[in-house]
């Protein structure tokens, strides 16, 4: 590292204690995004992600796939949940609420919502806890929670389970059936009128065709641009593949504008190496405008070599 970006980061760690947002941006955009990389390495998490939000778009998206995996996970983590808060004595993931939800739950006023610890301290509510937490950019505090008293009520990744008997689950599941039916029908949604299409890709003077899923459960999106991905087995792109994708799939690290897709399955979560094409096209000849997300594995099922998001096929996406 040069002394003159030494001095630049040294200023740009004072704004940042200082928390001088304006002069901070008016820095960090002049930075290359290996720079702004180097400069994540020196700074705290915390401090990490404050910048990362000031960056340009395009700016944070050559910045992303210059930092180490670890980091990478880290803000995707943070982007896609923003919620990390437990109960530091069961461990247990807090659901957080607004002021209304407690006012109406617990029939607390405004004033002993705002001071919860003098409110566990004096309340005879059942349940009542606190949860410490601590906010990008501002003094951590604690949050008035209350542990649900419902027998076998539980909480995870932020979804709320309850047992309920097989005769009210059948029940429960045509009443959630016919209201999701009757609200795609009120928002003028239709599901794929087919399951199976056929896409041309276009990359480097080699053109492959491929049979994709359509799948309504793929919500798969580069997340900088915001377009929809289709996640296709590398062995299908052949010559195709670009040599930056071949080597993250080898266990490299990402060349610099390379695009990382952040996936979450019932199996884990990770980073799916991603490139926009040189041309995509429906079976029709149509131009789609979105990336193409690579797995080393073979997808499951036989007869399809990729899975869409059905927002890629539509005129709008």
């Amino acid at each position: 590292m040069n002394e003159e970006l030494e001095l630049i980061f040294e200023e740009i760690k004072t704004l940042l204690a200082e928390r001088k947002y304006a002069q901070l941006y008016s820095h960090v955009k002049t930075l290359q995004p290996a720079d702004i990389a180097l400069l994540f390495e020196e700074i705290s998490m915390e401090d990490v992600i404050l910048t990362f939000r000031l960056l340009p778009k395009d700016t944070a998206a050559d910045t992303f796939v210059e930092l180490e995996p670890d980091r990478q996970m880290q803000l995707i983590a943070l982007r896609d949940t923003g919620n990390t808060l437990r109960d530091p004595l069961t461990g247990e993931q807090v659901l957080v609420a607004g002021a209304d939800v407690g006012e109406k739950l617990l029939g607390l006023t405004a004033q002993q919502l705002r001071n919860p610890v003098e409110t566990v301290a004096q309340s005879t509510l059942r349940g009542l806890r606190l949860i410490p937490y601590r906010g990008v950019g501002q003094p951590g505090g604690m949050l008035l929670a209350v542990r649900p008293v419902l027998p076998g009520l539980y909480i995870q990744n932020n979804i709320v389970y309850y047992p309920v008997s097989l005769p009210v689950f059948f029940v429960l599941l045509c009443l959630l059936y016919g209201a999701s039916v009757l609200l795609s029908f009120l928002l003028g949604e239709t599901p794929p009128a087919r399951l199976f299409c056929t896409l041309r890709l276009v990359q480097g003077g080699t053109e492959v065709s491929f049979r994709a899923k359509i799948d309504t459960g793929c919500a798969l999106r580069e997340p900088f641009s915001g377009r929809p991905a289709v996640l296709v087995s590398a062995a299908a792109l052949e010559t195709a593949l670009p040599a930056s994708v071949q080597a993250y799939l080898a266990g490299e690290k990402p060349a610099p504008g390379m695009r990382l897709v952040p996936y979450d399955t019932v199996n884990g979560s990770g980073l799916l190496p991603a490139f926009f094409p040189e041309e995509l096209l429906d079976e029709n000849g149509r131009p789609l405008h979105g990336c193409v997300a690579v797995t080393g594995r073979a997808l499951g099922g036989t007869g399809f070599s990729a899975v869409v998001n059905p927002a890629l096929l539509r005129d709008d996406a």
